[in-house]
């Protein structure tokens, strides 16, 4: 019987106690970078959306040598052997409901969650992301192209166009009446990859996930497109075409389908993500809570004014110097002197400061001439720390670095309950920076102008 492990982000917990063969399994992904991991074993998926999140820079978890293990802001599910180990939101309760990475995912991607149904077991809820995040990576292939490669077709009729296969020939063509058997090496859309993304789509839909391409029209003309160009799927082709995508897709064009050939593997898999029983090889699903929850924030933020630089596309970057170091702040806003960072780290302190954290947002302030630097964070429960800057800093007597912790709701039985919970969250978090955030601000400026007098 396979053992289920579970574990919290940016947590820490002695494993000392664990059974023999569950702490060799977690040595051997410990301590291990995830570039490292994906190099080695095939069936390990990343789901990220960029090359600049430094995702592959990151490790799933850290053993030192008091047996002490400790999560970073990875989540997912992750495996080796007959170990299978669940890394969920520290906002989830051990349940792995996992609303909170739900939620996020149902912003960024405009899905309606609604609609499907949900488990509170943790391998179900992780073999139930692989079909929402489906259309992201379909999408990122399409906008590519339809993949295309050579194959090999068998004709039989008058039109020669290859070479002429005789011993076939033979075998059909007698008597012969003007046919001709032969093989043409053709440039095909219909091919392995598309019959295998073919049939993951038709899986995901007898699933009841159909609905994951509604909200989205890029995605349902990929859908579409897939479709046209596999005119000749069939049901009963699934184990062969399985089989046959174990070759990884190495094209210098087609880049997006390689993540996109093992996502549909995974899904295909009748068990989920623990279809690999080859002995010591990792296989799983690895998301970045960090840059979820970045993202999520600029679903939030972007209606209230805020620009969130992209490290894929450059827009909206910016330049330390005049010519180089290029630097993206999560959010910021020109007109009201204002720059945001993300964290999704959790902060022991609430009343500390990070070095880091710190140098980061003030050479930020500098570079864009803000006033105040907000570092905005999710915790259980809503708080404002505010420093005032001192006066002979850049932005005077009124400059504020703040921070901000957003109340992520406790897990509720039901998930629609829960998004109402975090929909008033999301509204404390417009109200901060719409009108808190001002009232400190003047609050400030009136204190400042009162003392100069």
């Amino acid at each position: 019987m396979a053992d289920s492990l579970f574990f919290q982000d940016n947590s820490k917990k002695d494993i000392t106690d664990h059974l023999e063969r569950e702490c060799a399994a977690l040595k051997t992904i410990a301590n291990k970078s995830v570039k490292d991991l994906l190099y080695d074993n095939d069936d390990l998926l990343v789901y990220s959306n960029n090359n600049d999140d430094k995702i592959e820079d990151q490790v799933v978890f850290n053993i030192n040598s008091d047996n002490i293990l400790s999560t970073t802001n990875l989540v997912g599910f992750i495996g080796i052997n007959d170990v299978k180990i669940n890394i969920g939101s520290r906002f989830s309760e051990d349940s792995g409901k996992q609303y909170f990475i739900q939620y996020m995912l149902q912003k960024i991607h405009k899905l309606n969650l609604f609609d499907y149904k949900t488990t509170h077991d943790n391998t179900n809820i992780w073999e139930q992301l692989l079909y929402l995040i489906f259309p992201v990576f379909l999408k990122r292939a399409y906008h590519q192209g339809i993949f295309k490669i050579y194959q090999k077709r068998h004709y039989n009729d008058s039109n020669v166009k290859g070479r002429i296969e005789i011993a076939r020939h033979i075998r059909e063509n007698l008597p012969f009446i003007g046919n001709i058997a032969y093989l043409n090496k053709e440039f095909s859309c219909n091919n392995r990859v598309t019959q295998l993304i073919r049939h993951t789509i038709e899986f995901i839909s007898s699933k009841g996930y159909s609905g994951v391409y509604t909200n989205d029209y890029v995605a349902r003309n990929a859908l579409q497109a897939i479709k046209s160009v596999t005119p000749d799927y069939n049901i009963s082709d699934r184990l062969k075409t399985i089989l046959q995508n174990r070759v990884r897709v190495n094209h210098p064009f087609f880049t997006e389908y390689e993540p996109l050939r093992k996502l549909c593997l995974q899904i295909l898999n009748n068990d989920g993500l623990s279809f690999n029983n080859n002995l010591n090889k990792v296989y799983g699903l690895l998301i970045d809570a960090s840059w979820l929850w970045e993202e999520y924030l600029n679903t939030v933020l972007y209606n209230l004014g805020f620009i969130h630089p992209e490290n894929r596309t450059g827009r909206n970057k910016l330049k330390l110097f005049a010519k180089s170091q290029e630097i993206y702040p999560d959010f910021y806003d020109r007109k009201r002197k204002l720059v945001v960072e993300a964290k999704y780290k959790k902060l022991q302190d609430a009343n500390k400061l990070n070095r880091e954290d710190l140098y980061q947002v003030i050479s930020y302030m500098y570079r864009l001439k803000a006033e105040y630097g907000v570092i905005l964070y999710p915790a259980n429960s809503e708080l404002v720390n505010t420093y005032e800057m001192n006066e002979e800093s850049y932005g005077g007597a009124n400059a504020l670095f703040i921070k901000y912790s957003m109340n992520i709701p406790k897990e509720t039985s039901a998930y629609k309950e829960y998004t109402l919970r975090f929909l008033e969250s999301e509204e404390g978090m417009k109200n901060f920076f719409e009108s808190e955030l001002m009232l400190i601000v003047d609050k400030k400026k009136m204190i400042t102008e009162t003392l100069t007098l």
